[in-house]
């Protein structure tokens, strides 16, 4: 990473790089739980809300209608 940052002549270049990188990460994480949210969707009945980001914050907020009847939302942070 720091070969990257060398190879950048000022500091708005490191910024824009960096932005750039973590835009890509964010992006490839929403498709991933994206992904993994429509699979779930197949095995159970569920309402969610997916919120990414909000000030440095992401939270997924899923309510669940399994087998089991769990119908409390769940709130996850990372």
């Amino acid at each position: 990473m720091d070969d990257i940052f060398q190879s950048t002549s000022s500091p708005s270049s490191k910024k824009k790089l960096s932005s750039s990188i973590l835009n890509d990460i964010i992006t490839t994480m929403k498709e991933e739980l994206q992904s993994e949210l429509n699979e779930m969707k197949e095995k159970y009945s569920f309402d969610f809300q997916l919120e990414l980001p909000i000030n440095n914050k992401k939270i997924i907020w899923v309510k669940v209608k399994s087998p089991k009847k769990l119908t409390e939302p769940s709130k996850c942070s990372f």
